[in-house]
């Protein structure tokens, strides 16, 4: 019996941009590099889970829902330090750009190319880098 991590990795040769971190990347090819998907099944899964442009709660499983694949957005995240010092939940805004793993989880890589885990249950807000994105997106 051969286990899955023995088997040859199937991902292809895709190319992250570079501010996506190494282990960010080397998660998402072991995940997705099993079974025979790819890189385009990875780049295609964001559209059976629900993308949204704007984060809104709705009646739908996906909770916020889901920002596009590299968007600008900042997330609301628990800082669980601080809720631990003051006993109660305390949450911190987190700009970074957005990166599907796989089903409801992404990574959310900010200014400094820390990688945060999120999920399509968090809250969010798109943040439009340039004038021709807000357009493009709003019309």
């Amino acid at each position: 019996m051969t286990r899955d991590y023995e088997q040859p990795n199937t991902f292809g040769e895709y190319s992250f941009p570079e501010w996506v971190p190494q282990l960010t990347g080397d998660m998402i090819r072991s995940f997705w590099g099993i079974f025979g998907r790819t890189y385009e099944d990875w780049l295609d899964s964001p559209n059976h889970q629900g993308v949204r442009e704007f984060c809104h709660h709705g009646p739908g499983p996906n909770g916020f829902g889901m920002p596009p694949n590299y968007a600008t957005v900042e997330f609301m995240l628990k800082d669980r330090r601080k809720s631990a010092e003051v006993g109660s939940d305390v949450y911190k805004l987190v700009r970074g750009r957005y990166v599907h793993r796989w089903n409801n989880m992404g990574s959310l890589i900010d200014e400094h190319g820390e990688d945060h885990t999120v999920s399509t249950c968090d809250r969010w807000v798109r943040v439009f880098e340039t004038v021709d994105e807000k357009v493009r997106v709003l019309n």
